[in-house]
């Protein structure tokens, strides 16, 4: 909610009665009247129930950073060097479009 809202939004809405309307609360987009129906109160999670999730996301850290590796590794073999006698006339002639050339 506040990362939409906005922070101080949020805050209030905390601070709201349950199966009343309220306002005008303001937002980053303006002023509100809100109706709060309800309240739950958040809870931690067991990490047995996060653990498929944060093993997923660390198999992925990984493999995007041997990934890199791997790129850098192979960027690091080559050498890149633009010959701008032949690509400038080319962006030119197309509206500087880059197209490949035949």
């Amino acid at each position: 909610m506040a990362r939409t809202f906005g922070p101080a939004f949020a805050v209030e809405l905390g601070s709201l009665e349950p199966g009343r309307w309220s306002g005008p609360v303001d937002s980053a987009y303006g002023h509100h009247l809100v109706l709060v129906e309800d309240r739950t109160e958040g809870s931690l999670p067991d990490f047995e129930e996060i653990r498929p999730a944060l093993v997923r996301d660390l198999e992925s850290e990984r493999r995007g950073k041997a990934n890199e590796k791997l790129y850098e590794s192979l960027r690091s073999r080559y050498e890149v060097v633009l010959d701008e006698d032949i690509l400038i006339p080319q962006v030119a002639a197309v509206g500087n479009e880059v197209k490949e050339s035949p």
